[in-house]
């Protein structure tokens, strides 16, 4: 029998509780490896840049070796990326008004309040995702920790910023819907309008086009309590870049090229103190260096920073993180 844990961190994790099994042995030489987790790209790539690579690469594109993808990938010219991923978010925007207007006609909803909804969100804007599972240790609630900040950054009416939430509550865990029923307040807010959603009955559908659509993928979890989490790594080949605490394959994942962290790498267990510090992280990343790259255009309109992020997340991190790399780590490693 073979044990190991599904990232790098999980794997030091698990020496740690596994220690006491091996009374004599450095933690270092416990016999437990890790194979990080990888996503089935073919599964979770938007349209617009499955027509890129296929075109460069060919429909066997994430079967054979990946150099071929990375080199594609890291060749694309600042035109053609930020011209796809326009056309990913636009598209998202269009799924999302015909479910928000859905979700408002099933809830009862005013014929005036579903018109609302279907012009909600705008195509242009930067567009930030947070969608999972709702439970304690994934902290979803972090970036409301300051929830009048987190309106005027989404209420700028200079730099539009929205925001879509999504997720669901194991039926039995009452704290998790709480923390949901704290988004649904938020988002009701009359400033927020248009600005702001939370979208009903998570499913793989609103989970894919999610993933393909927005342009900064949030998670807040508590290290080391991710094992690995893999919703961040199905935006890689789509554009979006990660906002992350340093926990699970991102930790493993994060340079300063490839987008923002939040966490200091190391564990802190359930204290107040280094939540609030995380949530000033939080907020000081959104406002100081993400609103601002994304929103900094040259002569042609393209955020050249921006899109730079979006290149080498793309070619350095979309192969690695995907299971052709894992399942290749499996049949070596063991």
């Amino acid at each position: 029998a073979v044990v190991n844990g599904v990232s790098r961190l999980h794997g030091e994790v698990s020496r740690r509780l596994l220690a006491p099994l091996f009374p004599r042995w450095p933690e270092a030489e416990i016999p437990v490896g890790h194979v990080t987790n990888g996503v089935h790209a073919p599964s979770w790539e938007g349209a617009a840049i499955g027509e890129i690579l296929e075109e460069s690469c060919g429909p066997r594109r994430w079967l054979d070796e990946l150099e071929p993808v990375e080199r594609a990938l890291r060749a694309l010219p600042d035109d053609r990326l930020w011209e796809f991923r326009g056309r990913q978010r636009r598209e998202l925007v269009d799924f999302l008004r015909l479910r928000l207007a859905r979700q408002c006609a099933e809830s009862g909803e005013t014929e005036a309040c579903v018109h609302e909804v279907a012009r909600s969100l705008d195509p242009d804007a930067l567009t930030l995702g947070f969608a999972r599972r709702f439970a304690t240790y994934k902290r979803p609630n972090l970036l409301l920790r300051d929830p009048e900040r987190l309106a005027r950054l989404l209420s700028d009416p200079h730099r539009t910023v929205q925001l879509v939430v999504a997720g669901k509550a194991h039926p039995r865990d009452e704290a998790g819907k709480q923390l949901i029923c704290a988004w649904l307040a938020f988002v009701r807010r009359p400033e927020l309008r248009g600005r702001a959603v939370f979208v009903s009955d998570y499913d793989m559908l609103l989970a894919e086009r999610l993933v393909q659509g927005v342009d900064v993928w949030i998670n807040t979890p508590r290290r080391p309590w991710e094992a690995s989490g893999t919703s961040g790594m199905k935006v890689l080949a789509n554009g979006g870049l990660n906002l992350s605490e340093l926990d699970g394959w991102w930790a493993e994942a994060w340079t300063p090229e490839v987008g923002w962290a939040i966490g200091d790498g190391r564990e802190h267990g359930e204290d107040p103190a280094f939540d609030a510090a995380d949530a000033e992280t939080l907020y000081r990343r959104l406002e100081e260096e993400i609103v601002p790259a994304f929103y900094e255009r040259d002569l042609r309109g393209i955020p050249t920073r921006w899109v730079a992020h979006m290149r080498a997340s793309m070619a350095d991190l979309a192969p690695r993180f995907s299971t052709n790399r894992m399942l290749r780590e499996y049949t070596e490693v063991y």
